[in-house]
């Protein structure tokens, strides 16, 4: 009987619906990626709800058996995305942001272009700041580099599992002398 473990939802915090990649960060938040998909509850008419993805921190009290929603991002540059698979939320405590990856968003369908009925996938990258409700970054990795077997496929395009931010690879002032940009003509 798993009664006793379930925490109570004393605010109302919105449940997280096919959510995955838990981590716990250093104030004790659960940060999840909420894909959601089929956002209902048994008790709502099936698919009741727009289908949206999210990230979102949870705070757990364990000795009241209590959870509550303290931040949530659901905003990219272009408003609300669903990611029906993959995703990440990763807390950067050293810049006060949520590294996100909305792993597999379905693309617009071009109906006047031949094989419409296929999905051509592409994914977001992006940073939030708590404070802000868009995105400080926004990487969208779209577009299909494929051959004409793979373009016919029911779905196809980009699709990303996890990112990481790194720390600078050289120490302020110690960059190479070296660049691929030239500053006096704006070119590689």
């Amino acid at each position: 009987d798993w009664r006793p473990f379930l925490l109570a939802n004393p605010e109302g915090a919105i449940f997280p619906f096919h959510q995955h990649a838990p981590e716990i960060d250093e104030e004790g938040r659960l940060w999840i990626f909420d894909n959601g998909n089929n956002r209902s509850t048994p008790y709502d008419d099936e698919n009741s709800q727009e289908e949206y993805s999210r990230v979102v921190a949870y705070e757990i009290d364990e000795e009241a058996m209590e959870f509550r929603e303290v931040l949530s991002f659901d905003q990219s540059a272009d408003g609300r995305l669903f990611s029906s698979a993959l995703g990440d939320a990763d807390w950067l405590p050293h810049i006060g942001s949520v590294l996100s990856v909305w792993g597999r968003v379905p693309g617009e369908t071009d109906w006047s272009k031949p094989l419409s009925i296929t999905t051509n996938t592409r994914a977001r990258i992006m940073l939030h700041k708590p404070e802000f409700t868009e995105p400080m970054m926004d990487l969208e990795i779209a577009g299909c580099l494929c051959d004409e077997e793979t373009f016919r496929q029911e779905h196809r395009g980009w699709k990303v599992y996890r990112a990481e931010w790194l720390p600078r690879l050289y120490p302020l002032g110690k960059e190479p002398a070296v660049s691929l940009y030239t500053a006096d003509t704006g070119t590689d």
